[in-house]
């Protein structure tokens, strides 16, 4: 534990001397120490920031009670805490002043002096256990938050007046005023849904809600009830619970739910069969032009090897694929590999696979494309094949025409020319 920083308020600067060697002798750590007198703290209260403020006005219990209190508006509720020294404990009651809000009223005459030193040690410790709690949910953007549910009261943290854009010498004191102030309109029948489910859900569920900002800009809020505290008779009495700004984190994910279904949209629009396979050649999924170009049953094309997927006339014999003599030589089983290896796409592949068609074996022309699809521990890859087995023969017959024509210019007899439609 750091040395706890202590405000020491006294009648004069030679009367904080007892209570400076008292203090110390108190604590477990050496404390570090600001001392004000009293008739300054009364003009203009120490703003701090402290862990604790004693007020030792031993015989001046009134002006004791008046700079307490002074110091309590300047430090705000979430302030240290704050103690009053006092001869005896029924000083304050003699003079008839009650004890300020918000404060400690501790005695220092011989017989309290151990009263004395557990009573600071356990406000120091809750005061540092509060920094803790500051610093922890500042760290991971949390807030926490008390409800009184039979007195609509709330209690926040710092966290939560950060995540709702509020400042804490403002402070929102019911769920009521958290709905009206904070809670986007559309949203606040939920949260008092929410709200009332809490007395009889056997666990309370997360949610997430929209609020408004002061400046009126919108992010959204998961909120988790945590806690609940029962009064004797069995009705609820206090709720606990954390929330989370994740309005970048829900951003996040709408947008990559965008871009996964472009990519479906691409993938399954596409004019070419087109299927995702692991590195052994299983096929993991296809769309529309993968699943004619396989003829295999719906259901029954994923989960297989890829010979088995678009029916190699290899595949069905031996160990099948990928085991065959002839799978060495298969140009999709080589596009796959190298960019496995390579980590770049295998574009353009030109090859003949002999596939069964109706149970007989057909050759077909196509250009195959490989491209490693990174997955983390799972490696995936896009297969594409581009069908152009009638693309190939119209250019093959293309060719052969232009030949004959060449060959009957060349040969011909008489002289042939060839004129535009002009003449």
């Amino acid at each position: 534990m750091r040395a706890p920083l202590i405000l020491l308020v006294s009648g004069s600067p030679d009367g904080s001397l007892p209570f400076q060697r008292l203090l110390a002798s108190r604590l477990p750590a050496p404390p570090i120490l600001a001392t004000q007198d009293l008739d300054e703290c009364l003009r203009s209260p120490s703003p701090g920031p402290f862990d604790l403020c004693v007020v030792a006005a031993l015989g001046e219990a009134a002006l004791g009670a008046q700079a307490c209190r002074l110091l309590r508006e300047r430090q705000g509720s979430l302030g240290p805490p704050i103690v009053l020294l006092v001869e005896e404990a029924a000083d304050l009651e003699t003079l008839g002043i009650g004890p300020p809000e918000g404060v400690e009223v501790l005695p220092v005459h011989e017989e309290g002096g151990p009263l004395l030193g557990s009573a600071l040690r356990s406000l120091l410790r809750a005061r540092f256990a509060e920094e803790a709690l500051r610093r922890g949910e500042q760290a991971a953007g949390l807030g926490s938050w008390t409800l009184n549910v039979r007195k609509d009261q709330m209690e926040w943290s710092q966290g939560m007046y950060r995540i709702f854009g509020r400042v804490s010498d403002d402070p929102v004191t019911s769920f009521s005023q958290f709905l009206e102030l904070s809670v986007h309109p559309d949203d606040r029948a939920e949260a008092a849904l929410r709200a009332e489910a809490a007395d009889d859900s056997e666990e309370l569920e997360p949610f997430v809600c929209r609020i408004v900002l002061p400046d009126g800009s919108l992010r959204r809020v998961w909120i988790q009830g945590g806690e609940r505290v029962r009064e004797q008779d069995g009705s609820l009495r206090f709720v606990t619970g954390i929330a989370q700004d994740i309005t970048e984190q829900r951003e996040a994910e709408e947008q990559l739910l965008r871009q996964n279904a472009l990519l479906a949209a691409i993938f399954d629009s596409a004019p070419y069969a087109m299927i995702t396979v692991d590195p052994s050649g299983r096929v993991l999924s296809t769309n529309q032009m993968g699943a004619l170009f396989s003829e295999l049953p719906a259901g029954q094309n994923i989960g297989v090897m890829c010979g088995d997927f678009i029916r190699c006339r290899h595949a069905p014999f031996g160990p099948g694929c990928g085991q065959n003599p002839e799978c060495p030589d298969c140009p999709i089983r080589g596009a796959l590999n190298r960019s496995l290896e390579s980590g770049r796409p295998v574009q353009g592949v030109e090859a003949t696979l002999h596939l069964v068609r109706g149970g007989q074996p057909v050759p077909l022309e196509v250009v195959i494309s490989a491209s490693p699809i990174p997955a983390g521990p799972d490696p995936r890859v896009l297969l594409t094949f581009a069908d152009v087995t009638e693309r190939r023969r119209a250019e093959r017959a293309l060719a052969a025409s232009e030949e004959r024509y060449r060959r009957i210019v060349e040969t011909a007899h008489e002289g042939i020319i060839t004129l535009d439609a002009g003449g």
